[in-house]
């Protein structure tokens, strides 16, 4: 199964902070995507729900997850996962990357476990060739 030359993927990121209550949460999720627009990304959005048949307002954000629109090459998704470790290390929560049919989730692993457990999973979702 080979990757089309620069079509973007979506990465949906899903975060979990145990302790964090939803306002903490939501400020938390906001500073990640104003973090992320600022890296190679194509695009940065919260994934949205149609809100039940006969209640107010049509698409509702899903708290605690972002989608990111992101080229399938080995230097921006290394980016994308540095920035969420470093989310997942400062606030102590979880945060749980998914490309495609797959996900990698960044929490307590140590250094040594985590770094290669990424390197796998970036290994199967970039375009070889695109250092």
């Amino acid at each position: 199964m080979g990757l089309e030359k620069d079509v973007a993927i979506i990465a949906k990121i899903t975060f979990d902070a145990d302790d964090a209550g939803p306002e903490l949460l939501e400020r938390q999720v906001a500073l990640v995507r104003s973090e992320l627009l600022r890296l190679d990304v194509e695009n940065v959005r919260r994934p949205s729900t149609t809100a039940p048949s006969g209640t107010r307002g049509g698409d509702l954000a899903v708290a605690g997850a972002l989608l990111v629109e992101i080229l399938p090459v080995l230097p921006h998704l290394q980016a994308v996962v540095d920035l969420l470790r470093g989310w997942a290390k400062r606030s102590r929560g979880k945060v749980s990357l998914t490309i495609r049919d797959e996900s990698i989730v960044l929490d307590g692993a140590t250094d040594a476990q985590a770094d290669r457990l990424i390197d796998l999973f970036l290994e199967r979702h970039s375009q070889p060739g695109h250092d």
